[in-house]
């Protein structure tokens, strides 16, 4: 009997252990960042919108980037970690691209979206500039033009991006 109180009592005690104990990843708490991304009053599909820290987020030094591609709705939730995870706080400047990628003789086949970041790399690092085209007005491709300034805070946080011709 005696021994069968021991191995109830090391079970119960190593339960932790065995379960996993939840454990503090030292990233900076993120907040949900969702929207719709219109242009000219039209959701836009397929679009790429990061969220560029501007400075410190809040009580951080060093804030990292966040990112999205909108549904077929134009809606988007941002990543920072993982994934719909959203931003961490603070000022970003916002980008928002949609790029349309053709083929090119022996390049990267496009089905995948790999094989589109190849193309758009290969199309940056000096291939055919006519391979690769951004579907949307050229200032919204630089957070130094796009004019799109936004301030996540500690909430959920609902920002649509409006974008005009």
């Amino acid at each position: 009997m005696r021994s069968g109180q021991m191995i109830i009592v090391v079970i119960i005690t190593s339960m932790p252990f065995l379960l996993g104990c939840p454990r503090d990843s030292g990233r900076p708490k993120t907040y949900p960042v969702e929207g719709v991304v219109t242009l000219n009053g039209e959701p836009v599909e397929g679009a790429t919108v990061v969220f560029s820290p501007v400075g410190g987020g809040e009580g951080e030094t060093s804030p990292q980037a966040a990112q999205a591609k909108t549904d077929a709705d134009g809606h988007y939730e941002l990543s920072t970690f993982e994934a719909g995870d959203g931003a961490i706080p603070g000022e970003y400047a916002v980008i928002v691209t949609k790029y349309d990628v053709k083929p090119t003789p022996g390049g990267p086949e496009l089905e995948s979206e790999e094989g589109q970041m190849k193309a758009f790399l290969e199309a940056q690092q000096g291939g055919d500039d006519s391979a690769v085209r951004n579907l949307l007005p050229a200032k919204y491709a630089n957070a130094q033009t796009s004019g799109l300034k936004f301030t996540v805070k500690l909430e959920r946080n609902s920002i649509d991006i409006k974008l005009e011709n």
